[in-house]
């Protein structure tokens, strides 16, 4: 089995001190995500890991 490379998230937009301290710990947001009609929008955001051999 390998290791992933990234580590996903999913932060919901409404609260935007939870993804400013996922940036500041080095995660990206990559797209947004609304599941469905009465779910919240989400920012997916991902950490790339590094890999070691």
């Amino acid at each position: 089995m390998t290791a992933p490379n990234s580590a996903p998230r999913l932060v919901e937009e409404s609260h935007p001190k939870v993804r400013a301290t996922y940036e500041r710990w080095g995660y990206r947001t990559v797209g947004r995500l609304h599941p469905a009609p009465d779910a919240p929008h989400y920012q997916a955001m991902v950490l790339p890991l590094h890999q070691h051999p």
